[in-house]
């Protein structure tokens, strides 16, 4: 998705000692917690990418939050969605003010709409 090695990120970014970022850009006031892994992702202004989390070829809108544990694989977040901790979604497109709980699993080619709350422990399969 981006071409530069090196992470790009604001001053006020406050990024974990052991945090894994590479090729990826962060907006202003991004938080990403300890051990949290990013590669070739965009992630918006004010969003958090919770610890131990993986985010790769995907993007995070702004003022979205990522629990930990959590994996986000060629996915899209928009604004102000909130993915609790232990999901996992892959080749997923996730609509804006969206609340995702603990242990949600969502597989490839799924579309979450705008404004949807996805309860603990759901998974969404596309056949």
């Amino acid at each position: 998705m981006l071409c530069q090695e090196l992470p790009t990120y604001h001053e006020s970014c406050i990024i974990a000692r052991y945090a894994d970022i590479k090729q990826s850009s962060l907006g202003i006031s991004v938080a990403v917690g300890d051990r949290a892994v990013l590669r070739h992702s965009a992630i918006g202004e004010g969003a958090t990418i919770g610890a131990a989390s993986l985010v790769e070829d995907s993007k995070v809108g702004m003022l979205s939050s990522v629990g930990f544990w959590t994996s986000l694989r060629k996915s899209s977040v928009a604004d102000n969605v909130r993915i609790g901790s232990w999901c996992s979604a892959s080749d997923t497109s996730i609509g804006e003010n969206c609340e995702i709980n603990d242990f949600v699993e969502i597989r490839s080619g799924s579309c979450i709409g705008d404004g949807s709350v996805l309860m603990r422990g759901v998974k969404i399969i596309v056949t």
